[in-house]
């Protein structure tokens, strides 16, 4: 989503160390790639730098590169359904008998 103006977002500030590519296999599959990456004789060395485009580095991190998703998108990716806000027409809704 476009930034809004007057909107306060949030800002990374720190970290350590690179994610790991999208789609190497989970964790399992990134101790694979780590293994290949730090022997340059591995035969799946050459092909792995390639799919990497050419070069990674586990220990970089630049927090000005850590870009935050909208929340409602994240809910949306995990659940396959859009947010339900918690208040309906400025008022509580209640599923329990006895009123709001």
């Amino acid at each position: 989503m476009p930034r809004q103006k007057g909107m306060r977002y949030p800002c990374c500030l720190g970290g350590e160390r690179a994610c790991p590519p999208e789609d190497c296999g989970g964790v399992g599959g990134y101790e694979d790639l780590m293994a290949v990456m730090r022997d340059p004789t591995h035969e799946e060395y050459e092909s792995t730098l390639r799919w990497l485009g050419g070069r990674f580095d586990p220990e970089r991190f630049n927090p000005k590169m850590v870009k935050f998703d909208h929340p409602g998108k994240r809910w949306d990716v995990a659940f396959g359904k859009p947010v339900q806000s918690r208040r309906r027409g400025g008022r509580r809704t209640s599923s329990r008998g006895g009123g709001p």
